[in-house]
This record gives structure tokens, sequence and C-alpha cells, in this order.
């Protein structure tokens, strides 16, 4: 409830919380099926249709129930179930993949987006991994943020092409992506500039790439603005 800045960690007053997610300047979290949100509000990303600079106390997002997964980008909100996808928030690039560059200041269906089951972005693109394994990316793809070949944005779903297994996990970056495959490889793709995608150079990949591991990767987070891959390996 307060906006004075934390040197150590702070309670947020919310209980019951099974999934958190943090952007920019923004948090959200699960409870009970519901997303409740906190902080700032740039492009409408709480998703409560005010136009207020921020919001102090976790506040329940209106509209949305059954809710099973949360991910967002920068500004960015996206929630979601086995049957429908929800977003709201920065859409400069197309990120919420309704074929327009529109802001939404309350949860929209994403009605290009079937059987989502994750979701990871960051700056202006966002991935979704559906149920069957397949990653699609929409958004700003520029240094091959999305994966599918092409140094472009894309306002609608595109499939992330040459992944040799099926995806169990998703993050993303500021202009890289990196997925964990249930064969226990690690691929990433887009911006390289300080060899981010691990693969040995630092030229960026608009498809993805295997990441250089001794051994199976078991977890997968990115972090920084420069886009570092860590990859927690399981040493057999």
């Amino acid at each position: 409830g307060m906006t004075n800045q934390a040197t150590s960690p702070t309670d947020v007053v919310l209980s019951g919380v099974t999934v958190i997610a943090a952007g920019n300047s923004s948090d959200m979290a699960i409870v009970n099926g519901n997303v409740y949100v906190w902080g700032d509000n740039d492009h409408g990303v709480l998703g409560l249709g005010r136009k207020i600079t921020y919001e102090a106390n976790a506040t329940e997002v209106p509209g949305l129930s059954g809710i099973t997964w949360i991910g967002e980008a920068d500004n960015t909100d996206v929630a979601g179930n086995a049957t429908e996808t929800w977003g709201w928030g920065w859409d400069a690039n197309g990120q919420l993949c309704q074929g327009n560059e529109k802001d939404d200041w309350t949860p929209i269906v994403l009605s290009n987006l079937s059987g989502v089951t994750q979701a990871a972005g960051a700056g202006v693109h966002m991935m979704y991994l559906l149920g069957n394994g397949t990653l699609e990316g929409c958004g700003g793809g520029a240094s091959g943020d999305l994966g599918n070949g092409l140094n472009a944005n894309s306002t609608t779903p595109v499939v992330v092409t040459g992944l040799v297994a099926p995806v169990k996990q998703i993050t993303a970056s500021e202009n890289d992506s990196a997925a964990l495959l249930t064969n226990g490889e690690v691929e990433t793709w887009g911006g390289n500039k300080f060899g981010q995608l691990g693969n040995g150079n630092k030229a960026n990949s608009d498809v993805p790439v295997p990441v250089n591991l001794e051994t199976s990767a078991t977890d997968l987070s990115i972090g920084g603005g420069n886009g570092q891959v860590d990859a927690q390996a399981l040493v057999l």
C-alpha cells in the first residue's frame, strides 16, 4: 500500500497466491483463479480500466475467473486457462496477437490464440506455449525475437520454426527468447550482442539455436535487460 522504495523484502497484502509474475514496473498474481495486480499503470497494464498512474495495493482485475497461468512483457499482461487467453496493456508492436497495435485498458479475449498453457515476454514481444508443445510469438521481431526465420514484427501469431523437440518451458528477455525442450535441451533465438544465446558467438539468430550445455537442463530463466540466459542443469 506504500510507494516508498524498499531495500529489503516487504509483504504484499495478499494470501493464497499460487502463481506470480513480475513485469517492467508492475506485478500480477493468481489467487483462487482470479488475477490481482499492483504497481505502475503505464499503457493500462493493470487492466483495471482506470487511467490511474499506479495502484499500490493488490487489486483484482475485473471480468476474469478460472485463470491458471499468467505472463508479462513490458507493460503488457496476459492470462488464461485451457480454453481462453486474455490480454491487456501495451500493444505497440502487436504483442497481443490481435492484428493491430492498439492498447487495451481492460482484458480482451485474444481470439487468435488457442490452447495456450504458458506465456513469457519482454520488451515488445510475447511468446505463447500451446498445450501440444508448439510455440508461437507476436510483437517485435527486429532481432529475430519471434524465432520464425524473419527479422520482422508480427501482429498475428507466428510459429517458432526448427525446434528439435516439443517445448516444456519458455522465458524471454528484451530482444531474445529461450525454450526448455522435453528432451532437456535449451534453444534460444533473437539478439545476441552479449553472447546471451549461449551458442558460442555473438551473432543474432532469427531461428532457434542450441545452447552449449554439458548435461540436460531442468529449469530455465532469463534475467537482466541484456538478456543473459541462465539454464539450471541437473548434473548426472
